[in-house]
């Protein structure tokens, strides 16, 4: 139960901070883009709505680094503690927002006002995740801080791999 809390927390901080980019990115495409390549589909309610496809899977992969470090029950508690502190307040601005995108994609003009308090409550989901990635790291060993950069150095070179077969289109390679 504790881990599930844990995890559902760290799901929520990363969202968080994957939630604005994604959004940043789906109000630059066009209303039909391409298909991509070698028949990838996003897929789950958060590749269709535009509030953080790609903040899933990073929000898996941060869990299961997190995973592999080992964590004592101290650390789980702690971080317990700041996933709960911040996941009301992260709830409640990423329902506002999905609200706004909602109506900006059903054909509907946002307001000047309502488009000020989408990059707000952006600005402020960012300035939050960034705040609780600070906590958690504090929470962490020195040797655990090390190890969670190389993993997230290890999956940057990946998705940069990825990124450039997509471009040259080059189908991925075999493993």
């Amino acid at each position: 139960m504790r881990d599930r809390l844990i995890k559902f927390s760290l799901c929520a901080c990363l969202c968080a901070l994957a939630a604005p980019a994604t959004l940043a990115q789906a109000n630059t495409q066009s209303p039909n883009p391409a298909p991509p390549p070698f028949g990838r589909r996003m897929g789950g309610r958060a590749g269709r709505d535009g509030l953080g496809g790609g903040a899933l899977k990073q929000e898996r992969m941060e869990r299961r680094a997190l995973r592999r470090l080992n964590l004592s029950d101290a650390q789980r508690e702690q971080m317990r503690a700041i996933e709960q502190r911040y996941a009301q307040t992260f709830r409640a601005d990423r329902e506002e927002l999905r609200k706004l995108v909602e109506t900006r994609r059903s054909g509907t003009a946002l307001t000047p006002e309502q488009q000020a308090r989408a990059k707000q409550l952006r600005e402020g989901l960012r300035a939050n995740a960034e705040k609780m990635r600070a906590e958690v790291q504090n929470v962490l060993t020195p040797e655990q801080r090390q190890q969670l950069e190389q993993s997230r150095d290890q999956a940057k070179q990946r998705r940069e791999q990825r990124r450039q077969q997509r471009q040259n289109n080059t189908p991925p390679p075999e493993n």
